[in-house]
């Protein structure tokens, strides 16, 4: 709740919630994620604060990916089926990335990476 009077302070009016998902790791799912941003809004709302949350989630790279989107499973920003956060791991790139990146757009999703800053072969050579 603090994190959200700040946010207001500072002019923001719209934020997206994006909880990791990493398979095996995080198991932040679509239907819980949406339970939980429905919370967080009435507790917003009972404390007066004036922030719209809508529910995201930043999916760590995974090749089942576009399934668990397509079933129902894992979430797309605002839970519109358009834009997929991506992470990618910290270390390297991984082989069938752009095989990945092919198939999400191909199912009408734009990718958008997440802090590729992270990741220096992408930082030293983004192309």
């Amino acid at each position: 709740m603090d994190m959200a009077s700040a946010a207001v302070k500072d002019g923001i009016k719209v934020v997206v919630a994006t909880p990791h998902w990493n398979k095996g790791i995080y198991d932040n799912r679509r239907e819980r994620i949406l339970a939980m941003t429905a919370e967080l809004r009435k507790r917003l709302d009972r404390s007066g604060i004036s922030l719209e949350v809508y529910p995201g989630s930043e999916l760590r790279l995974h090749p089942r990916i576009p399934h668990g989107v397509h079933c129902g499973r894992l979430m797309t920003i605002n839970d519109g089926g358009r834009y997929l956060l991506v992470e990618l791991p910290s270390t390297f790139v991984a082989a069938k990335l752009n095989a990945f990146l092919f198939e999400v757009q191909s199912l009408g999703m734009t990718p958008v990476m997440a802090h590729p800053e992270r990741n220096p072969l992408v930082r030293y050579h983004p192309e």
